[in-house]
């Protein structure tokens, strides 16, 4: 083989070495961009869930929104950097929707648990403590109304008849 021959076939292996190894390298990072920006997705709608149980059960949300609106925007700008091809970007921002919801569901959790608490409370109070006072007055009037009664009906004196 002549020697300009070698060089050139030695360059070119090189370059498709190269190539090869770029290609994997992107094709890893890729697959590392699309499984992180899934899970992201799956993260967010469990916290979305977590959130609408706690709602659900009574329990002000208010101050969970935010978390779920940032974890929102850095899944989308994952998203957007996904289908620009800019998978380090995409990585980066879906793992910072996940960043983002660390801690979520227990919060979300101790907002439910709260909630059903304060439930019971408040069916203690404005059912079970009515329903005892009622039950207290009809006893009450109970009593009161089998003294009265029994008062009345002490015979009279003198005609030998009990009182109506």
């Amino acid at each position: 083989m002549k020697p300009g021959k070698t060089a050139a076939n030695l360059i070119a292996t090189l370059m498709l070495l190269a190539l090869t190894a770029v290609a994997l390298t992107l094709a890893q990072t890729s697959q590392d961009a699309i499984s992180a920006v899934s899970e992201a997705e799956r993260l967010l709608a469990e916290a979305y869930k977590k959130a609408a149980d706690a709602e659900r059960a009574g329990a002000n949300t208010t101050e969970l929104v935010p978390t779920l609106e940032r974890a929102g925007r850095y899944l989308s700008d994952a998203k957007i950097a996904l289908s620009q091809g800019l998978y380090d970007n995409a990585f980066a921002f879906a793992t910072q929707s996940q960043v983002e919801l660390t801690g979520f569901s227990s919060r979300a959790e101790s907002l439910k648990n709260s909630a059903e608490q304060s439930r019971i409370l408040d069916v203690l109070v404005n059912v079970v403590g009515p329903l005892l006072g009622a039950v207290g007055v009809g006893v009450a009037g109970l009593v009161v109304w089998g003294r009265v009664s029994s008062r009345m009906n002490v015979q009279r004196p003198g005609d030998g008849t009990q009182g109506s």
